[in-house]
């Protein structure tokens, strides 16, 4: 948020002061050129101080130029010892002490570094994250190749077995019609001979009828 060379005063440093106590959004406030500290009043600052030693997601407030004198620095240097999440601080063009000064950047540099090192931290989690995720990905990819070739192996056996199946069964169907054909075949050759012993019993019959 950008409020450059507004006018504002302490009455607003006030409210921002109670805004980012609880504020969980910004990151970003610039009240650069802004008397927040006419005539060495430190209403505004004190209160924007005591905002930024218990704020956790501001990382960059500009303070420059805004009318800080050696007490009002000191107040807000204090306050930013106690904030370990703040990696930009601009009190450029102030009348702030030297000491002051020092400790503020102090802080910032320590802040930079420990959010330097949880940067590095989330990238190594991140890092063993995408491990684990791709080798929980490798798994379950072997793991389906496995089950997929089981499954079509599975299946070649149970269609091998089928067509073994059929096999027989027409083996069996086939060896039942030839015996039929067979039996009838023999049916039938008996009753010729049937018929061909008849027909001679008739015949000799006949014949000896005559003799007589």
């Amino acid at each position: 948020m950008e409020l450059d060379n507004n006018h504002l005063g302490p009455k607003t440093c006030i409210a921002f002061g109670e805004s980012l106590e609880t504020n969980t959004s910004l990151e970003y406030l610039s009240l650069d050129s802004n008397p927040l500290c006419p005539d060495g009043q430190s209403n505004g600052i004190e209160a924007l101080a005591e905002s930024l030693a218990k704020n956790k997601t501001l990382t960059n407030i500009n303070l420059w130029r805004t009318e800080m004198d050696y007490t009002t620095g000191n107040i807000l240097a204090a306050a930013i010892e106690q904030n370990t999440t703040l990696l930009v601080c601009d009190v450029g063009h102030n009348d702030i002490q030297r000491r002051d000064l020092i400790r503020i950047v102090k802080q910032m540099d320590q802040n930079l570094a420990k959010f330097e090192e949880n940067e590095r931290y989330q990238r190594n989690q991140n890092a063993i994250m995408q491990g684990e995720e791709s080798r929980r990905q490798a798994a379950e990819d072997k793991q389906k190749k496995e089950s997929e070739l089981a499954a079509w192996l599975q299946e070649q056996r149970d269609k091998r077995a089928d067509d073994k199946r059929k096999k027989e069964e027409e083996r069996i169907r086939q060896k039942q019609e030839d015996l039929a054909e067979e039996k009838r075949l023999q049916e039938m050759q008996k009753a010729a001979e049937l018929k061909a012993a008849e027909e001679a019993a008739a015949k000799k019959a006949k014949k000896a009828a005559k003799k007589k």
